[in-house]
């Protein structure tokens, strides 16, 4: 606990001082530094056990409810395997799934291919979320390069040096943020007035979790005040729609 929390302590310092350099320069070897700094981090913390959260457990066992017993992850239950080597670890085993239909179709392929062994699936379903995190930077980068420039490297930092993002997706394993990911690809839709696309954007995260589906009133307020005229209004509805 002493060494995970000093760990932690730790990126927070670099992450504060990041942010401060940030602000001020915007070289290649800034770039360099930072994104450098997100990846050996992110491999060191891949390795850290989930620490205060059994959700990994959960979603492994989802994922082999779909994948290993070919059986349906939002009717049944890990409780149901009980000689399945996952049952033990699970924080609710009589539980059906919380997610979306996308987010078990990945579970269930992530845990075809990590197989039986425990370690092997925590690691797959790390990187499964963690692959999310590396598209999530990609994408502050993209939408900021677009409408900030000046300041697209220090929204780098705050994402992927961030000590709270880190320690959910890369120790604990948790997939908030494949959830992010949508919710970003939006926003960038949203620069470009892309309304349609970030309408659907939203829909697919919403078949991660369901929260971004509460984001679509918001984008259909944003299409109303920017498109003008009658005829395109209506293609917008009617696009969207479909």
């Amino acid at each position: 606990v002493i060494r995970l929390g000093g760990s932690i302590l730790l990126l927070g310092i670099f992450y504060l001082l990041g942010s401060w350099i940030t602000r001020r320069l915007q070289t290649r070897l800034s770039w360099l530094i930072v994104l450098s700094g997100f990846l050996l981090t992110s491999f060191i913390l891949m390795w850290a056990a989930p620490f205060d959260s059994n959700d990994i457990f959960d979603n492994i066992s989802h994922g082999r409810i779909l994948a290993v017993y070919n059986g349906n992850p939002f009717r049944d239950v890990a409780g149901q395997f009980y000689n399945d080597p996952f049952t033990p670890y699970t924080g609710w085993p009589y539980s059906p799934s919380a997610y979306g239909p996308l987010w078990e179709d990945m579970a269930g392929l992530a845990a075809h291919r990590a197989g039986n062994g425990v370690v092997e699936n925590v690691l797959a379903f790390k990187a499964l979320s963690g692959l999310f995190l590396f598209g999530s930077v990609a994408l502050v980068a993209l939408i900021l390069r677009k409408t900030h420039p000046s300041k697209a490297l220090m929204g780098v930092l705050l994402v992927a040096w961030n000590p709270v993002i880190l320690f959910v997706t890369w120790v604990d394993g948790h997939n908030d943020v494949a959830l992010l990911f949508w919710v970003l690809a939006a926003a960038l839709c949203l620069t470009s007035r892309r309304y349609s696309l970030a309408a659907l954007a939203l829909l697919v995260g919403a078949l991660v979790k369901y929260i971004p589906i509460l984001m679509l009133p918001a984008v259909g307020f944003l299409a109303f005040k920017e498109i003008t005229g009658l005829k395109q209004r209506v293609r917008f509805v009617l696009t969207t729609g479909l």
